[in-house]
């Protein structure tokens, strides 16, 4: 729930021809470290694999002449305040049922 803003506009960011690349859009729990905790938005492997579209809509292409898209740089920006503060909420949250 934390991060599931970002995952939506990410969505809806994202180039809309066939749909494969919004669908690979996916949130992952990263492994806890030394009292750090995280998660990403993520491009799924399985559904991307041996795909290279979803770089260049991001960042573009010189040599095919395609425009940046930043779909996901876009959607980290619009929702990073509101995913940090639900971060922190949902952390004092589980620190509260220790």
């Amino acid at each position: 729930a934390t991060i599931k803003p970002m995952q939506a506009a990410s969505k809806s960011n994202a180039p809309k021809r066939t749909g494969e690349l919004r669908r690979a859009i996916k949130i992952k729990a990263t492994k806890r470290k030394n009292y750090s905790i995280g998660m990403l938005v993520l491009l799924s492997s399985k559904t991307m694999k041996g795909r290279f579209y979803a770089p260049i809509q991001e960042y573009g292409s010189r040599k095919k002449h395609i425009s940046k898209i930043n779909f996901m740089h876009k959607a980290f920006n619009a929702n990073a305040q509101t995913a940090l503060k639900n971060m922190e909420k949902d952390i004092l949250e589980g620190m509260k049922n220790l």
